[in-house]
C-alpha cells in the first residue's frame, strides 16, 4: 500500500510538472498535441472567415485574397503545389514556393503539419471550391491569446481532468491513511487507560492494520508490568502511610520524591505546593536542610537530634539509598521524640521524688527509734516518739496507696465494671466524708442540691475519690470561716460539677503542672498538712478513665475552681 500511494504521488507529481511545463517552459514542445490540435481550431476559423468575406472567381481560385492583418503571427495561403497566392504581411516575394517545407508536405500528406522551431509554422490544407489549398501560419512565439475561446474551453477542461485524477487518486490512496490516523489517534487515548482497547476498530490500510496488532501485543505485555509497578507502588504508599515515624525522600538536588502523612504532620504540612517541592520551601527547617545536605555530600549515614520551628525535638536518621536509573537519593527517618523526653523527665523527676518522699519519713522513723533504743528517755517523750513514728509511717502507707492506685488507674483504660451510679448522691457523700475536717477549721461546704437524677457511667468509688481529692484540697489550702461552693450543672455532653474555695490560690506559672505526681506548689507547706503531692494525679487519671476532664480556674490570693467533667 506504501508503494501505491509513493507511485501515485509521483504519477501526479509528474503530470503537474508537465503541465506548469506547459504553461511557465516552453510550453509549445512539450503539448505539440495538444498545440496542434488548437492551432487547427483556429486556421478553420480563418479559412471559414475567408470563405465568407472573400470572392471567388471563375476558376475557383481566391484571386484577390485579403488575409486578417496580425503582427504577432504570419499568414501565407498557398495553392496545392506550395506557390504562395497570398500574405497579410509584406515579407516574401510573389510566386514564392513552400514545396519543399516540412509543414507543408506534412499539410498536403496528411492534412496538417507542425514544425517547432525558432519560428513555429503550422500548415492547414483545405478545400475550396474543387481546389485544394494550404494556410500556412508563422509564430515566432506562441500567441496563446490569439487562440479562439474554444481552444481555451478544451485546455481548461484538460486541467480540470488532471485535478480530478488527482482527487480521485487521492481518495484510493491517501484518504484511507487519515482516516486510519485519526482511528488509530482515538486507539492511543485508550493507552491510559487499565484497559487499552487497541483492536476496537478495523483500519483500511494493511500497514497501520498490523501495527495496531503489534502495538496491542506490546501493550498486553506491558500491561502486567504496570500493574505490578502499581501494586508494589501501592504497597510502598500503604506502608508509609502506616507508619508512625515521618519519612521524606529527596534527590540530589534537595527535591522531595516522596513524604508520608506522618512526616507531613510533624511539619505541620496540609498540601504540597507542586508534585515536587524543594525540601527547605515545606518542612522551612533549615536544621533538616543541613542533615540532608551533609549526607548528600559527604555520602554518610547520620543520626541526630534537630528542633523544629514549632519547638518539637525531631530525632532524624538519613542515609543514601539507590533509586531508579541509578540515582542517589536521601531517606530520611523522622521520630518525634518531644512527648519521650518530656515522659523521661516525669520518670526522672517521679523517681526522684518518690526516693526523696519515702526518705523523709524513713529518716524520721530511723532517728527517733535510734533515739528510744539508746534508753534515758522520760515516758512522756517515749509515746510523743512513738506518736511520731507513727504519724511517719503513716504518711509512707498513704504515699504507698496513692502510687498503687495510680499504678492501677493507668492499667486499667477498659470499660469493666462500669455502671450507671448518680452523680448527685456522689458528690452529697463525698461533702459528708469531708464535712468534719471542715467543720475543724469552721469551712462551710455549701450545696445545693437540685433534686434531680444525674446518672453518669463509670466507677462511682473512683469518682467519689476524685471529688473527695478536690474537696480535701479546698479544706486543706482555704483559712477559716472561708466558704467552699460545689455546683452541679449540663453543659454540651458533659455533667459538670465545680468546687470553688477561698483559699490561697495557684500562682499562673503552676497551673500547667499542677497535676504532676508530686508536684507542689509550696512543697514544705503540703508536707505539714499530710499531702502526698499525688491526689491531683489520681484526680486527672480517674478523668481520663470515665472518657471526661479536669480543669483548674485560679489567680494566687484569690481562691480557686475546680471544674470536673463526666460525659452525659
Amino acid at each position: 500500500m506504501i508503494r501505491k500511494l509513493v507511485l501515485s504521488l509521483v504519477f501526479i507529481t509528474i503530470i503537474f510538472f508537465v503541465a506548469g511545463s506547459l504553461t511557465f517552459w516552453n510550453r509549445s514542445r512539450i503539448l505539440a498535441p495538444t498545440l496542434e490540435y488548437l492551432l487547427s481550431r483556429s486556421a478553420m476559423t480563418i479559412v471559414s472567415n475567408l470563405a465568407e468575406k472573400n470572392v471567388s472567381s471563375d476558376d475557383d481560385t481566391f484571386p484577390r485574397v485579403k488575409l486578417p492583418a496580425n503582427d504577432q503571427m504570419i499568414l501565407l495561403l498557398l495553392d496545392a503545389e506550395g506557390r504562395l497566392l497570398a500574405q497579410n504581411q509584406s515579407i516574401y516575394p510573389e510566386q514564392s514556393a513552400f514545396k519543399g517545407a516540412t509543414d507543408v508536405e506534412q499539410a498536403r500528406q496528411k492534412g496538417t503539419g507542425l514544425v517547432i522551431g525558432d519560428v513555429v509554422w503550422f500548415s492547414y490544407s483545405f478545400i475550396e471550391g474543387n481546389r485544394n489549398y494550404i494556410l500556412r501560419m508563422g509564430f515566432t512565439n506562441i500567441p496563446w491569446s490569439n487562440i479562439d475561446r474554444d481552444s481555451y474551453i478544451h485546455l481548461v477542461l484538460f486541467f480540470l481532468m488532471l485535478l480530478f485524477g488527482f482527487l480521485i487518486l487521492s481518495y484510493i490512496f491517501i484518504f484511507p491513511y487519515f482516516r486510519d490516523i485519526k482511528k488509530f489517534g482515538t486507539m492511543l487515548s485508550s493507552l491510559n487507560s487499565d484497559n487499552p482497547k487497541l483492536m476496537a476498530h478495523e483500519y483500511l490500510t494493511n500497514e497501520i492494520n498490523e501495527f495496531s496488532k503489534k502495538l496491542y501485543l506490546l501493550a498486553e505485555s506491558f500491561k502486567d508490568k504496570i500493574a505490578e509497578l502499581r501494586r508494589k507502588n501501592m504497597e510502598v504508599e500503604t506502608l508509609l502511610s502506616g507508619m508512625t515515624e515521618g519519612v521524606i525522600v529527596i534527590d540530589e538536588r534537595l527535591f522531595i520524591q516522596r513524604i508520608n502523612p506522618a512526616a507531613k504532620d510533624l511539619f505541620q504540612i496540609k498540601e504540597l505546593p507542586s508534585p515536587q517541592p524543594y525540601l527547605l520551601e515545606v518542612t522551612h527547617s533549615s536544621a533538616l536542610l543541613s542533615v540532608a545536605e551533609n549526607i548528600l555530600w559527604n555520602r554518610v549515614v547520620l543520626e541526630t537530634e534537630i528542633i523544629t520551628n514549632e519547638g518539637k525535638k525531631i530525632h532524624v536518621r538519613g542515609n543514601i539509598v539507590e533509586g531508579s536509573h541509578h540515582k542517589q537519593l536521601v531517606l530520611l527517618v523522622l521520630d518525634d521524640i518531644t512527648e519521650l523526653q518530656r515522659l523521661e523527665e516525669i520518670r526522672k523527676d517521679f523517681v526522684a521524688n518518690v526516693s526523696h518522699e519515702l526518705k523523709t519519713p524513713v529518716t524520721v522513723i530511723k532517728g527517733y527509734i535510734e533515739t528510744i533504743l539508746g534508753g534515758k528517755n522520760k515516758k512522756e517523750d517515749r509515746r510523743r516518739f512513738l506518736k511520731i513514728i507513727r504519724d511517719n509511717a503513716d504518711r509512707m502507707a498513704n504515699i504507698i496507696e496513692d502510687l498503687l492506685t495510680l499504678s492501677r488507674l493507668e492499667k486499667d483504660h477498659s470499660a469493666d465494671g462500669a455502671e450507671e451510679f448518680d452523680l448527685i448522691a456522689t458528690i452529697t457523700e463525698a461533702i459528708h466524708l469531708y464535712e468534719h475536717e471542715a467543720n475543724k477549721k469552721k469551712i462551710a461546704i455549701d450545696f445545693e442540691n437540685p433534686q434531680l437524677g444525674a446518672f453518669a457511667r463509670g466507677h462511682q468509688r473512683l469518682a467519689l475519690q476524685a471529688l473527695g481529692n478536690i474537696i480535701s484540697n479546698a479544706i486543706k489550702y482555704s483559712g477559716e470561716n472561708t466558704r467552699i461552693q460545689v455546683n452541679y450543672l449540663q453543659r454540651d455532653h458533659y455533667h459538670v460539677i465545680e468546687v470553688v474555695d477561698q483559699g490561697i490560690g495557684i500562682p499562673h506559672k503552676d497551673l500547667d503542672r499542677i497535676f504532676e505526681r508530686f508536684y507542689r506548689v509550696d512543697k514544705s507547706r503540703s508536707r505539714d498538712m499530710g499531702g502526698t503531692g499525688l491526689g491531683l494525679s489520681i484526680v486527672k487519671h480517674i478523668m481520663a478513665l470515665h472518657g471526661g476532664k479536669v480543669e483548674v480556674l485560679s489567680t494566687l490570693g484569690s481562691g480557686s475552681k475546680f471544674i470536673l467533667y463526666f460525659p452525659r
